[in-house]
């Protein structure tokens, strides 16, 4: 499984999002060829999409937040999502995450429509999703959550059934597999604390702890690294590229930091007013006169 083959390699591990870092850690610094899509007829442009919205529209009352949005995924691709305030950005990832439902359009995963399916059915298809504030159960502990997550691939495990031995030990073992990811990301001495009392940057770093535990084959994560420092960012940074390349997903992003977008994605859309007004590579942000306009004027 992909979390086994996490767990397994020793290489070192991304440095947490947490002050002081290393001061080995130094901002992101992508190669082009790191950033480009891959080329056509390679393996990013084979098959359906891992996850695309298809003219989808959404209104609230006299608002509309979304008016034909069309975008898709590359397999394998950190695509990028950018946008004013108010752009449609998260109304986005909540129709594409099954938290709201499109008025038009449709989303597809894999080729499949998964329109009318619920947030926990797309979860259990191998959608993950980070929020812009971490929604963890804030009284349990770090490794309790994550262990949470993995109870996934085991439906007949039941947690706090009794003194049953056989649930004991899967208990234990949950809890050991737990700890071995926190460990992977640098967060393991954070393992038996509340989550509710863990500091922001550790709060996402744990949350993400839990969609790796999922093993998804998508990760929509609503704007990461609001509120970090320049190196809480580089280092999250690096966490993400880890994360891509063991679990071997499609990773799609919101971000207002053009910096964390030209380090980190290959290939972006920018929305405002609800609409798609570029697509390409992260050299649109200063050649694409509508984003200069739109995008960056208002920023």
């Amino acid at each position: 499984r992909a979390v086994d083959r996490l767990l397994r390699d020793r290489r070192p591990a991304a440095a947490a999002v947490v002050e002081p870092l290393r001061p080995t850690v130094q901002r992101v610094e992508a190669t082009a060829s790191e950033h480009e899509p891959a080329p056509a007829g390679g393996t990013a442009s084979i098959g359906p999409a891992p996850i695309e919205a298809s003219d989808v529209s959404v209104r609230f009352g006299g608002l509309m937040a979304l008016d034909c949005v069309s975008i898709s995924a590359r397999k394998g691709e950190i695509l990028g999502l950018m946008g004013p305030n108010g752009a449609g950005k998260t109304t986005l990832f909540d129709v594409l995450g099954g938290n709201i439902r499109a008025d038009a359009g449709r989303v597809g995963y894999g080729g499949r429509d998964i329109s009318d399916l619920p947030p926990h059915r797309r979860a259990r298809l191998g959608l993950g999703r980070t929020y812009q504030q971490a929604r963890l159960f804030g009284e349990l502990t770090t490794a309790e959550s994550v262990a949470i997550s993995l109870q996934r691939h085991r439906a007949w495990f039941v947690p706090n059934c009794g003194p049953l031995p056989m649930s004991q030990r899967t208990e234990r073992r949950l809890r050991g597999e737990a700890c071995q990811i926190l460990e992977r990301l640098e967060i393991a001495d954070y393992a038996d604390r509340p989550v509710a009392q863990l500091p922001t940057g550790i709060r996402r770093v744990a949350e993400l702890a839990c969609v790796i535990a999922l093993e998804p084959d998508v990760l929509l994560l609503d704007e990461p690294t609001a509120g970090f420092t320049p190196r809480e960012t580089a280092s999250f940074l690096a966490v993400v590229h880890e994360v891509r390349d063991f679990l071997d997903a499609t990773i799609v992003m919101i971000d207002h930091d053009i910096h964390v977008m030209r380090d980190l994605v290959g290939r972006l859309y920018v929305l405002a007013a609800g609409q798609v007004i570029a697509e390409g590579p992260p050299s649109v942000l200063e050649t694409d006169e509508a984003v200069r306009d739109v995008y960056t004027g208002a920023a």
